[in-house]
């Protein structure tokens, strides 16, 4: 997994290179969750990616990772006009990797999501949007992507 102390290294990176990117994602972490710990947790993760991908883009090695600068659209639970400018925002990054999309059945997710549960859900109604927007970003995403003409390994 990519760690915390990640993040400063893509904070910084993203403010100085990619100074229209940085303000989007800022922004949407900003206003991901009305808890200020969640809002700290989910800047931490969206950013982390960005830092782990920064330090490690030179060592010419290869890194299978889970949920990476591919998942930030799922983190911030963005909308489809979100999702499209993500992706053209950071096209770079994205083309940089191989994507694993996987899609899933709402029931398999809904069980998954029973057994591990999840931060940002504290009740039942949590849940219920929890799940539907997965399976929207799911759904919108990889249109976007596949319409951006990304090589997608999909359904493993």
């Amino acid at each position: 997994t990519i760690r915390a102390i990640y993040a400063p290294v893509g904070f910084v990176y993203l403010a100085f290179t990619q100074r229209v990117g940085f303000w989007f994602l800022f922004l949407k972490v900003f206003s991901s969750d009305r808890q200020a710990v969640h809002v700290f947790r989910v800047g931490i993760h969206v950013f982390a990616k960005f830092g782990f991908r920064v330090l490690t883009n030179r060592l010419n090695h290869n890194y299978l990772i889970d949920e990476g600068v591919s998942h930030i659209p799922f983190i911030l639970m963005l909308e489809k006009d979100e999702i499209n400018r993500f992706v053209d925002l950071f096209d770079l990054y994205l083309r940089g990797s191989k994507i694993v999309f996987l899609r899933v059945d709402e029931n398999i997710l809904r069980a998954r999501l029973e057994r591990r549960g999840h931060k940002r859900i504290r009740n039942s109604n949590d849940f219920e949007k929890f799940v539907g927007h997965h399976i929207r970003v799911m759904s919108e995403y990889w249109s976007a992507l596949v319409s951006q003409g990304f090589n997608l390994l999909d359904d493993l």
